[in-house]
C-alpha cells in the first residue's frame, strides 16, 4: 500500500469533509522544513535538486498546516468572526505564495503552457496535478477571502 499524496480542499464540498473528519494529521513537514532551511547554506551540489525536495516538503507543510488551522478554527465555540476572517485571509495569501513558487518551479522544467499546468486531465488523478490542485485551492481560498461571510458560515455550520 503506497502513500496517498494529499490534495488541499479547494471546494465546499471537501472542506466540509476536512470538518466533518475535524481530526487534523500531525504535520512532520514543519520541522523537516526547517532543518532543510538550516541546511541550505550548506549545500555545495545538487542545488536544483535540493530546492526541488524542499519545495515539495514546503508543499506538505503547508497542506497540512491549512487542515489543521480550519479544524482548530472551527472547534472553537463561539467561533469569533474576526478570527475567522483573519485566517482565511492568511490562507489565501500563503497559498498564492506556494502557487507562485511552484508555477515558477514548473515553467523552469515543464512546458509552460502543458495541459496538466491548466486543466484536469482525464486519466490523471488529482494527486498528479499537484500544482493544478494547488491553483484551484488557491481561487477557492481567495474566493472565500473575498467573501469572508461565506467562509464563517461554512466552518460554522459544519
Amino acid at each position: 500500500m503506497g502513500l496517498l499524496l494529499p490534495v488541499p480542499w479547494s471546494n465546499d464540498e471537501q472542506l466540509a469533509a476536512l470538518l466533518k473528519d475535524a481530526s487534523p494529521r500531525p504535520n512532520p513537514f514543519t520541522r523537516i522544513r526547517s532543518l532543510l532551511v538550516q541546511l541550505e547554506p550548506l549545500m555545495m551540489k545538487n542545488y536544483a535538486d535540493f530546492r526541488g525536495f524542499g519545495l515539495c516538503v514546503q508543499y506538505l507543510e503547508r497542506m497540512f498546516w491549512r487542515e489543521a488551522v480550519v479544524i482548530e478554527q472551527a472547534a472553537k465555540k463561539p467561533l469569533k468572526r474576526e478570527a475567522a476572517d483573519l485566517l482565511i485571509q492568511s490562507i489565501a495569501e500563503r497559498d498564492r505564495e506556494l502557487a507562485e513558487a511552484l508555477t515558477k518551479d514548473w515553467d523552469q522544467g515543464r512546458f509552460p503552457n502543458a495541459e496538466a499546468k491548466l486543466e484536469a486531465v482525464y486519466g490523471l488523478e488529482p494527486k498528479d496535478q499537484l500544482l493544478f490542485q494547488w491553483k484551484r485551492a488557491t481561487a477557492y481560498s481567495s474566493s472565500l477571502a473575498s467573501n469572508p461571510d461565506r467562509f464563517y458560515r461554512l466552518i460554522q455550520t459544519t
